[in-house]
């Protein structure tokens, strides 16, 4: 069901609007103002938005010139709706990104075949946009482990040769030696990391072109956590408690997802929190979903901060991250995406 998100300040047409597409079997999001929408799609990202121009506060111009720079929304499709529309508002509509613009009062007729029509020609660039990308995902999935894992290997085998042939009043080199090896070994990783996203880029691919999602497998839950938890805890030496309340039940995913899913978050909360401060995990179940909760001491997010990871983005960079190689947040999103869960972010 495509979700149709409408922002308008006439609390009447709003609500009409609304009746008219949930009838023809659209969800509907509506929104007062283009603050109120702006902060929205962070937290249920629309399909395509239908805008009033003139609104008090940020008005349509605003609002798709700055949805159209957020990674999240860039590509969403955004139609115009007004009561006042000249020769050059549609000409610097085209020129500002939007689709379309529809004159008040709108024909249920015209509003529904612009609205199916906007959203057909979406789905159709994206299946291209799949299908061009996927043969390049899968081939340089398969292409980079080989030759990379060659060459990382022979630059830590070199080194460790190095290291061992100096003698041990060469406290320099054999410095040097220990911070190839180290770099070497976090080369290795961050190159895993992106094994990982390719292969799940290939299976969502993979998955939209069958045009269904499958479960393959399932899990046990709470021993797996469980186990994550003892991993993590004992190499970075940090307390990770896992809490009674995780549940003890099998999901539809499999292990290997729910596996890197877990350890990703976990390790995020790991990374960004203080030595020595605690890291709990604790759940939730409910009639057909499961709650994992896992929780840090870190510094905290500002508003504006989270509004970015709801895009993930890399965030804070400069100021306080230097090891991270921000592809965590993606890995999880994509494992979402994969087993039709979802992600929320509070500080």
């Amino acid at each position: 069901m495509d979700t149709i998100l409408i922002v308008d300040d006439e609390p009447d047409l709003r609500e009409g609007l609304k009746a008219i597409l949930e009838h023809e079997q659209f969800r509907v999001i509506c929104c007062a103002d283009g603050h109120e929408a702006r902060l929205r799609v962070f937290e249920d990202p629309p399909d395509l938005i239908v805008s009033d121009i003139r609104m008090p506060g940020m008005d349509g111009w605003e609002l798709v010139q700055e949805l159209h720079q957020l990674p999240l929304t860039k590509n969403t499709p955004f139609l115009f709706l007004t009561g006042h529309a000249d020769a050059s508002t549609y000409a610097e509509a085209l020129r500002s990104g939007v689709d379309g613009v529809m004159m008040k009062p709108i024909r249920p007729s015209e509003l529904i075949a612009t609205i199916r029509a906007r959203l057909e020609r979406t789905r159709s660039i994206g299946k291209e946009s799949v299908d061009a990308n996927a043969l390049f995902r899968a081939t340089l999935s398969r292409a980079l482990p080989h030759g990379l894992n060659t060459s990382i290997h022979i630059i830590a085998g070199y080194t460790t040769l190095l290291a061992s042939h100096v003698s041990g009043a060469d406290e320099e080199v054999q410095s040097y030696a220990g911070r190839i090896q180290d770099a070497t070994r976090r080369l290795q990783h961050s190159l895993e990391k992106l094994w990982l996203v390719l292969s799940l880029e290939e299976e969502y691919a993979t998955q939209l072109r069958g045009g269904s999602r499958k479960a393959d497998g399932s899990s046990s839950l709470q021993p797996l956590v469980q186990s994550i938890a003892t991993e993590l805890s004992q190499a970075t030496r940090r307390p990770v408690t896992v809490d009674d309340s995780v549940p003890k039940v099998n999901l539809r995913m499999s292990e290997a997802h729910l596996r890197d899913l877990v350890r990703e978050v976990m390790e995020n909360a790991i990374l960004f929190s203080e030595p020595g401060r605690k890291v709990t995990v604790t759940g939730a179940q409910g009639p057909t979903n499961v709650t994992l909760m896992i929780t840090d001491q870190g510094r905290g997010l500002s508003e504006t901060t989270l509004e970015g990871l709801a895009a993930f983005e890399k965030f804070q960079r400069e100021r306080f991250e230097k090891r991270g190689h921000g592809l965590g947040l993606t890995i999880i999103h994509r494992l979402l995406r994969l087993n039709g869960g979802e992600i929320r972010v509070e500080s």
